[in-house]
């Protein structure tokens, strides 16, 4: 009777066990997520800022250079 008892407190024990390890990997889980998901943002965010300054320095090139040829009457 007592070893049946000693058993049921160890699967007890091993099933509130298996309840916190798994709370801490879902908590893991929603801490990782969420990290992800911000990186994601600032990636995002970054590149559109590349575009944003090659598009400027694009216009900016082509605006220079026609003011140089149209200044050495090429154009």
């Amino acid at each position: 009777m007592k070893k049946r008892i000693m058993n049921l407190f160890l699967f007890l024990f091993f099933i509130l066990f298996r309840t916190k390890e798994q709370n801490y990997q879902r908590y893991r889980e929603e801490r990782f997520r969420a990290t992800s998901e911000s990186t994601n943002q600032r990636v995002l965010w970054w590149s559109i800022a590349q575009l944003l300054v090659l598009v400027i320095a694009g216009f900016w090139q082509m605006r220079h250079l026609k003011g140089f040829f149209e200044a050495k009457k090429l154009v």
